[in-house]
């Protein structure tokens, strides 16, 4: 039975459309009602192609209605001139969409670059790139090879580009991201949400030993015959790692920002952006108690130290030891020591007391200091917690907290595997003889914005799109200044 249906001028476009589904779906009911042999994956796919056709339809009307028209364009408070309408080809998540839109310039300056309102008003990415679309893009790319990504989006029936958009996509979505860096974090962690149930927050500090390939440096005279002409060399150089995490009372993690950095990189930036954060927090929450965690050794308590303490923080900080980091230690003393069974039943003795009792680590330092260095089978002193050893103690010290930081508060393998992974990807993807670092790797804001933070935060705080009522503006503005402007007929 036919009904009649009153469409607006509005989705006059999906008249064919609607047509093309109805003869699908009639088509595929009555197959579907015989005893033919029916191929359901075919259908679905079928229908999800009608469905990404009417879509893209509605997106042309919607993109067609940021287009104008006017002789003078006002944007950002300078007057501008139509130079002509031509035809644009943007990307969407279910394909293309051409239209035409009419460019801009500056009234007074010929040689500016044009404006178009439809990407500046859709706050596109890399001028024809729909904001789902780009973010979709860098989803995948962020967990897998762009070829591997493009595989992906295909057999889910989105994104058909090639993967070289995929890899030009990220490129400009993480060069906008470093433009913005500093106030996309700062928004980030205002909006965050913090569990009404935290008590405890957690900072801590850890570091990698990450393989580079650096060019090696020419000697003197000519190189022998049939030399490499690019020589490189594998060098280790240390990538710090940091974590901000909210517990509750009984020690449960409710929320974790993971920050990190390249060797080229300074540690005191890192540190300087966790004290941001911090406060930024604090500010919002003053009942959350400090604690700074980290694997005990004096150079990180100097980092940490130097800008999160008493005087900075407006507050009482509790030093804490890592768990994990004293037990592989006093594990090498005790394997020394003791014999395999006897040293893991201690090993696990001491862990058991170190997380239940404050006092435990006393009672573990003066046990090791009774052993005098005696009867310890050809151990290094640098093994023995709470021994001055050459490459310092990773050991309880008695200046610090009188307990030490359990799993359920970080350690050192919450901190480091997610940087290890980053640092690793890193390393394998600089360019073979080159000596550049690509810089910082996203820690802090990038995982709030997709890993950890809520994914509305990313596009409230500017860098993944604007309301369809704002415009932004061509080009990069000052650090701290504001990315958004209104255009006005």
């Amino acid at each position: 039975m036919a009904i009649l249906v009153h469409l607006p001028d509005s989705l006059k476009p999906l008249l064919s459309l609607l047509d093309d589904l109805a003869l699908v779906l009639d088509t595929g009911c009555s197959v579907a009602a015989s005893d033919d042999p029916f191929d359901l994956a075919a259908c679905e796919r079928l229908l999800s192609a009608a469905c990404a056709e009417m879509e893209r339809s509605l997106l042309r009307s919607i993109l067609l209605a940021l287009d104008r028209s006017e002789s003078r364009l006002w944007i950002d408070g300078i007057p501008h001139r139509p130079v002509g309408r031509h035809e644009a080809t943007f990307y969407s998540l279910r394909g293309p969409l051409v239209l035409p839109r009419t460019l801009y310039r500056p009234l007074d300056d010929r040689n500016a670059r044009t404006v178009d309102p439809v990407a500046l008003r859709g706050a596109m990415v890399a001028k024809n790139w729909l904001p789902t679309a780009a973010e979709a893009m860098a989803f995948l790319v962020q967990q897998q090879p762009a070829r591997d990504a493009a595989a992906a989006a295909a057999l889910l029936g989105v994104l058909p580009y090639h993967p070289t958009s995929f890899d030009r996509v990220c490129d400009a979505l993480g060069q906008d991201y470093a433009t913005y860096r500093e106030s996309i974090e700062q928004a980030l962690v205002r909006e965050m949400k913090i569990p009404q149930e935290s008590t405890v927050l957690v900072v801590s500090l850890d570091r990698v030993s990450t393989p580079l390939e650096e060019v090696r440096p020419r000697g003197p005279g000519r190189p022998r015959k049939n030399a490499p002409r690019r020589s490189v060399q594998r060098i280790w150089k240390m990538s710090y790692c940091a974590t901000v995490s909210l517990h509750d009372a009984p020690g449960k993690t409710l929320r974790t920002l993971r920050y990190g950095g390249m060797p080229s990189e300074d540690v005191a930036s890192l540190i300087e952006g966790l004290r941001d954060d911090v406060n930024a927090l604090l500010e919002r929450r003053p009942d959350l108690h400090v604690s700074l965690i980290c694997d005990g050794a004096a150079e990180m308590w100097n980092v940490l130290g130097k800008q999160l303490n008493e005087a900075e923080l407006k507050r009482p900080v509790e030093r804490l030891v890592d768990l994990w980091h004293l037990l592989e230690k006093v594990g090498k003393a005790l394997r020394e020591r003791f014999d395999g069974q006897r040293a893991s039943a201690e090993l696990h003795r001491w862990k058991m007391r170190l997380l239940n009792r404050s006092e435990a680590w006393r009672k573990l330092l003066a046990e090791v200091r009774s052993w005098g260095g005696q009867g310890v089978r050809g151990a290094r002193r640098r093994d023995v917690p709470g021994e001055p050893g050459r490459g310092g103690s990773t050991g309880l010290h008695p200046s610090q907290r009188a307990r030490a930081a359990g799993g359920e508060q970080g350690g050192g393998g919450n901190v480091q595997e997610p940087v290890q992974r980053e640092a690793k990807a890193r390393g394998s993807a600089m360019a073979r003889g080159a000596s550049r670092e690509v810089g910082p790797f996203a820690g802090a804001g990038a995982e709030r914005a997709v890993g950890v933070g809520d994914g509305a935060s990313a596009r409230k705080s500017g860098w993944g799109g604007a309301p369809c009522g704002l415009s932004r503006m061509a080009g990069r503005p000052p650090r701290g200044q504001s990315t958004s402007s209104r255009i006005t007929g």
